[in-house]
């Protein structure tokens, strides 16, 4: 009987102590599972954050980088901005308004031209880094990996973009380099501290940016990495595994940008989640070791008991003192227990504090809302937008709230937006909010759910960011592409067509030539004469507007050429309007083709004319604008601007903004043809200035060219001199002519062969190569530039090759031809041309005596001085 009343006693001490040892072990084991979970969920808001932080980022530097584009476009290309005061100025205002970034430009050879940090750029080679090498290879946007600037030293990401000539060509690159500083910043206000590890990973493996990067972590590649497949090939996700910068143990949260090709991880350590489960664990072995404690004293005293009543009596004193203690003990942890909840309450408010801190601190509109759609909060951007109190809009609908702009079914958009949101579903479009004193915004609007742990639409998170610059600068860059566009079509356009005014020309002098004495024939003949050189007129106008004239700059003074324009222009505007010249002396000399700005001007005098028509005042005027900054080499920097006002009916904004476009005219059918201004202002821009237009209704119109400054001053060669000259009769000559199209071919031989000489005609590069190597003799040979297999200047240089000494002509209806395409001693032809600029291009090359002031093309020029409006 005693040893069963032992056995018994023995059995329930064992029970009691597993049963108080599973009940601590399974509240361990969920204790557990809830810190995992805690630092899952807080590994993914990471990711999320960082998602949205660095796409906010690239988004950003996408902007810069096109603004920065457009504008070294603007300028002429990469070389046109190399180490200029402006350009560097402006790149360093644009990194000031993006937190510091470095933004500079490199030419296509990796070279420096502008940098934000110095000036003048310093020397370089960047054809060396993989960014470089991506947009050499072609691409337009390349996100670079974390490298080590040489120019700040300091480990930087970077975003760059490609700037492409007119031809398509690399000009450059806009690189933009970021620190990492969100990235060290975040972190410390984790519960994790700063074993939080975020990453910006591109889909080869290697880091863009991370925490704590050092110099050795550079050009270092993860994509093989065992414990980072699941994130390399999947879209989202939790996992966990050793981190693969110091092995640690981590929780990864990762998500794949849907718009850039990045991907974004944050791992917190599993040591930090698990600081509160090991002094969870430390207290329940306290725990467990004094019950089983007092347990064994129990079992002790019952034993006791059993064997000797007064031995049991001692024991059970000696047991309740025990209990005793241990209730003390149980009821100071009690005590501790109520005290760790209070802290822990402290820790929950500092965390709705941070999150309420980073809530108002975001610059975008945030609103909390209830799933029927009813605000819960809202950030203080949106309150500082509405000029309102909180408590205005908590407990409403958003679209009763008084920021909701309600017309165009705006309400009922937003109601449906909500709807759709409840079923989880990504709600986005772009809406009209209205903020206080009736400033109203364009914003990008989404509506996101928030959900439980099973699944249900606890919350719903509204955003809306501000887009109303971003559309405008969208405009803005539309227009600038549709004129680029027009640009090129018109210079195609204005090809094709000097093809067609060759034939027409050709015909039509050779049909004069053999009319009879017939004088209402001859009159015939004389109107489409009239009709195609005015034809020629609106080729060299569109050629103009596209900024593909041909433009013969040279070093003029501005005073002399207006000086020398007076009579033409009071001539001009006749009786009734008084005409007022400013023209002050010792102003910087310009570079420009001086026949083309004689045209310009002529034009803005007609326009001005036909402003006042009651009559008024002219005044023409000079002004030296100087640079920002003196050159030693160019005393004299800056723009000399001429300007036309008038005192005239002016212009509304409207029409100021269009007159510059291409056939756009107030004047009455056939009164002019819309190309004027549009061709002075493509004047300008292709010699390297700008137009600008003053003007408002009814009080006159200002118009003014600006050229840039040279450094010294030469004479003006007289424009309508070079036509009087009667060109040299030449003696008959066997001519080559090589011409592809078959229309244009026929008319030219029949001129030259009206001429008196002898024409043999070959239809492209081939056909006259094999002419030649026959053994035929030429006196000259001329030669169209754009044919099909082989261009004029590669049939100029076959034929070189086999005789340098024979005299050649390079005719071309396409103006503006690439540099260096002309070779040293070919004689240059604009086409349409005319028996007299035959005449004049033969003399230069065959008697050269005999051509001296005579200009290519001249007659036309002179015809377009005599009839401005043509």
């Amino acid at each position: 009987m005693p040893r069963r009343m032992d056995l018994l006693i023995m059995t329930m001490s064992a029970f009691f102590a597993l049963s108080v040892i599973g009940i601590r072990v399974a509240s361990l084991w969920s204790e557990y599972g809830r810190e995992i979970g805690r630092a899952e969920s807080a590994s993914r808001d990471l990711a999320r954050v960082t998602e949205e932080y660095i796409g906010r980022v690239f988004e950003t530097n996408d902007l810069i980088a096109s603004e920065v584009v457009r504008y070294v476009r603007q300028q002429g290309g990469v070389e046109q901005v190399r180490n200029r005061l402006e350009p560097h100025r402006y790149l360093a205002d644009l990194s000031r308004r993006t937190g510091g970034s470095q933004i500079f430009v490199v030419d296509s050879a990796g070279v420096p031209s502008i940098l934000t940090t110095r000036f003048p750029a310093p020397d370089g080679d960047y054809t060396d880094r993989d960014w470089m090498k991506v947009h050499v290879a072609g691409a337009d946007r390349h996100i670079g990996e974390a490298l080590v600037g040489r120019i700040s030293g300091e480990i930087v990401f970077s975003y760059s973009r490609s700037i492409r000539a007119a031809d398509g060509l690399l000009d450059g690159v806009v690189h933009i380099s970021m620190r990492p500083s969100f990235f060290e910043q975040v972190p410390d206000t984790s519960d994790f501290g700063s074993g939080v590890q975020l990453t910006v990973w591109n889909p080869e493996g290697r880091v863009i940016a991370r925490t704590g990067m050092s110099v050795a972590d550079i050009g270092l590649a993860y994509r093989d990495h065992p414990a980072l497949q699941v994130m390399f090939d999947g879209d989202t996700g939790t996992f966990r595994a050793p981190s693969p910068f110091d092995d640690s143990d981590r929780i990864f949260s990762f998500r794949r940008h849907n718009q850039w090709p990045i991907i974004v991880s944050a791992s917190v350590p599993v040591s930090s989640a698990l600081v509160p489960f090991r002094d969870s664990v430390r207290q329940a072995l306290w725990q467990v070791a004094l019950v089983l404690t007092g347990l064994a004293a129990l079992t002790a005293v019952a034993l006791r008991l059993n064997r000797n009543e007064r031995a049991a009596r001692e024991a059970l004193s000696r047991s309740n003192a025990a209990l005793v203690r241990s209730g003390r003990d149980l009821q100071n942890r009690i005590e501790d227990r109520a005290r760790e909840l209070a802290e822990a309450n402290d820790r929950r408010r500092e965390d709705e504090e941070r999150f309420r801190g980073v809530f108002n601190a975001m610059f975008q509109f945030i609103a909390l809302l209830k799933p029927d759609g009813t605000v819960i909060e809202v950030n203080r951007a949106v309150l500082d937008f509405c000029g309102v109190d909180s408590a205005e809009i908590r407990n409403h609908h958003l679209w009763e709230t008084p920021w909701w702009h309600r017309g165009d079914d705006g309400v009922e958009r937003l109601r449906q937006a909500v709807a759709t949101a409840i079923t989880g579903k990504f709600v986005r479009y772009e809406a009209e909010v209205t903020g206080a004193g009736g400033r109203r915004v364009l914003i990008d609007f989404s509506l996101n759910a928030v959900t439980d742990a099973r699944g249900r639409v606890i919350l719903l998170v509204a955003e809306g960011r501000d887009i109303s610059d971003l559309k405008v600068a969208q405009a803005k860059l539309h227009e600038a592409q549709k004129l680029e566009m027009l640009g090129q079509l018109t210079g195609g356009v204005a090809h094709d067509f000097n093809n067609l005014l060759m034939v027409i020309l050709s015909n039509l002098d050779l049909l004069r030539k053999r009319l009879p004495d017939d004088e209402r024939l001859c009159q015939f003949a004389d109107s489409a004469v009239q009709a195609a050189e005015r034809g020629t007129t609106l080729t060299q106008r569109l050629l103009a507007f596209a900024r593909r004239q041909d433009l013969r700059p040279e070093v003029i003074d501005l005073a002399d050429l207006v000086t020398g324009m007076k009579d033409l222009v009071e001539r001009s505007v006749g009786v009734g309007i008084q005409t007022i010249f400013d023209l002050p002396k010792g102003l910087p000399s310009v570079r420009v083709d001086a026949n083309q700005l004689e045209l310009a001007l002529l034009n803005l005098v007609l326009n001005a004319k036909d402003a006042m028509p009651e009559g008024g005042i002219l005044t023409i005027s000079l002004r030296h604008l100087p640079g920002d900054r003196d050159d030693e080499s160019l005393p004299r920097a800056g723009h000399v601007a001429l300007s036309v006002a008038d005192s005239g009916r002016g212009m509304d904004e409207r029409t100021a903004k269009a007159c510059i476009e291409p056939f756009f005219t107030t004047k009455e059918p056939g009164k002019g043809s819309g190309l004027g201004l549009s061709m002075v202002h493509g004047l300008a821009e292709q010699s390297g200035g700008w137009l600008r237009i003053l003007t408002n209704p009814g009080m006159g119109t200002r118009i003014s060219i600006g050229l840039p400054a040279a450094g010294t001053v030469m004479a003006i060669k007289p424009l309508l001199g070079a036509a009087g000259a009667e060109p040299v009769r030449l003696p008959s000559c066997r001519i080559l002519l090589v011409e592809d199209d078959v229309l244009v071919g026929m008319g030219a031989e029949a001129v030259l062969s009206d001429m008196g000489h002898t024409v043999t005609l070959a239809h492209d590069g081939p056909h006259a190569l094999e002419i030649l190597s026959r053994g035929s003799a030429f006196d000259l040979v001329i030669t169209d530039y754009a044919m099909p297999g082989m261009t004029g200047t590669e049939l100029i240089d076959e034929i070189r090759a086999r005789n340098p000494d024979l005299p050649i002509v390079l005719a071309s209806g396409y103006a503006d031809l690439p540099d260096g395409e002309v070779p040293d001693g070919v004689a240059r032809l604009c086409k349409p041309y005319r028996p007299h600029d035959l005449v004049t291009a033969l003399s230069s090359l065959l008697m050269p005596t005999a051509s001296v002031g005579q200009s290519v093309g001249a007659s036309n020029v002179v015809r377009l001085l005599r009839d401005p409006r043509a």
